[in-house]
């Protein structure tokens, strides 16, 4: 990621393509790749992942703990508001930190 100067990458999960489901299996450990919309990865801090359906917060971060903490619902759809929540959070941290 540095390497190309990325802040952070995207990998995305959903029922659209086998492979998505697995990019999400892999990376979070979630069994139902239908449920894991998206993982947001930066690369400095936790990685999020952000989940559709299915379960509660507190069941998804119990199957999942091993490989992500921040474990957070999408809210109806809508991944992109999450996503950006976290990168300002990331953001605001890393000022904070300098």
């Amino acid at each position: 990621m540095r390497e190309h100067k990325l802040d952070a990458i995207i990998v995305p999960g959903g029922r659209a393509l086998e492979l998505r489901r697995r990019h999400c299996l892999w990376l979070t450990g979630h069994g139902n790749g239908t449920r894991c919309a998206a993982t947001l990865v930066p690369l400095d801090g936790e990685p999020t992942m952000i989940y559709s359906m299915g379960g509660t917060t507190r069941a998804v971060r119990r199957q999942v703990a091993v490989a992500v903490t921040d474990v957070r619902h999408s809210r109806n759809g809508r991944y992109a508001d999450i996503m950006v929540e976290r990168l300002r959070e990331l953001s605001s941290s890393a000022v904070a930190s300098d």
